[in-house]
């Protein structure tokens, strides 16, 4: 891509020569203009982002642009020594978010390779790629499908704070963080389907198109894209104003407990009820219990554990609910999210695991 390619400015109806180099021969090529919203985040070298154990590291991307989302990327250079203990969302505006990436890579390191700062080959998530992050091996070089379709965020607004956050649900290994980039794209234009040979083709952006960044993609044999956005200037976004209100409001002090309820089928609950009786605890009690044994358990393994399948079913006609304090709720949520689990179906894992213990320690 020679031009745009990044920084240059334009009006409304004002001409925009759009020009590449080929190699002969390679047949048609679509040029489309997208509006986009680019963010990067470069911390080479000895100045990189940690990632340290059991906390997340959030990184946010302030996005301009007017109109909802079609599509995102994201990319990463990062070093990490057991890229399994890694989780790595993105998170639009509103709070929704989407798994890039979800303990994946096993015991191998990294995500992208070379430099470390933006230079490096990146992973690059993107829904169009033709590989899974799933089904490939660290470092993940280069464009992967996420764990989750970034397709789930289409629709929302491309202005606002994005943030990207990268998990590390483990201990012993720590990493750094040296680049991330996000590209958000909103509306796309087909300018025309030409030879790639011809090198060059114009655009003449709508006077009513509302002010914004662009980029120009080349689809086909020749794939390429501006690396950087051009700015045209059109019409001003619309906003909303709406008169003040007033409101009184009554707030409640807000409950910090959290109440999960698991179900067992009538030989499960027996068996938990004989061994909590051995114990001589209640039955919801046993079940906390039971957690704080997969907890221990989990944390004095050097490695992290693989997502459980099948999942317990937690649909059983006995129903046993525990209550987890403020306190206790991260070590909840962070041990089921280990082991791929919901809270009720970590319950039933932690109360089974420990009536079998029982059984084991007392006949």
């Amino acid at each position: 891509m020679k031009a745009p390619n990044g920084g240059e400015a334009y009006l409304a109806g004002e001409v925009v020569p759009i020009e590449w180099s080929a190699t002969p021969g390679l047949g048609e090529v679509e040029v489309l203009v997208r509006r986009a919203g680019l963010g990067e985040e470069e911390s080479p070298g000895a100045a990189a982002l940690p990632i340290l154990d059991f906390q997340t590291l959030q990184v946010p991307f302030e996005v301009a642009g007017a109109g909802s989302v079609e599509a995102l990327e994201v990319g990463l250079r990062l070093d990490h020594t057991y890229t399994a203990d890694l989780e790595v969302r993105l998170v639009a505006p509103d709070g929704e978010s989407v798994r890039l990436a979800f303990h994946n890579g096993g015991w191998r390191n990294d995500f992208g390779s070379g430099a470390t700062d933006c230079t490096g080959t990146l992973t690059v998530f993107a829904d169009d790629a033709t590989t899974s992050i799933d089904a490939a091996e660290a470092p993940f070089a280069g464009r992967h499908r996420p764990h989750e379709p970034l397709s789930a965020l289409a629709g929302q607004p491309m202005a606002g704070t994005w943030l990207l956050e990268i998990t590390d649900h483990w201990g012993w290994d720590e990493g750094s963080l040296f680049c991330s980039q996000l590209t958000v794209f909103g509306e796309t234009a087909l300018v025309a389907a030409v030879d790639a040979d011809d090198g060059a083709v114009v655009w003449t952006p709508s006077v009513d198109l509302v002010t914004g960044d662009f980029l120009v993609e080349l689809v086909g044999q020749v794939g390429d894209r501006s690396d950087g956005t051009f700015h045209v200037v059109g019409i001003p976004p619309a906003t909303t104003t709406l008169p003040p209100t007033t409101t009184t409001t009554t707030t409640e002090p807000p409950s910090t407990d959290l109440v999960v309820q698991t179900g067992y089928t009538a030989d499960e609950y027996a068996g938990i009820a004989r061994a909590a009786a051995i114990l001589d605890l209640e039955v919801e009690e046993f079940q906390r219990t039971g957690v704080y044994v997969v907890s221990f358990l989990t944390a004095i393994n050097p490695r992290p554990p693989e997502p459980m399948r099948p999942r317990p079913p937690v649909d059983g006609p006995a129903l046993v609910a525990t209550i987890w304090t403020e306190e206790e709720i991260p070590m909840l949520l962070a041990v089921a999210e280990a082991w791929g689990l919901t809270p009720a179906e970590m319950q039933k894992f932690g109360a089974i695991l420990l009536a079998f213990f029982v059984g084991l320690a007392y006949g």
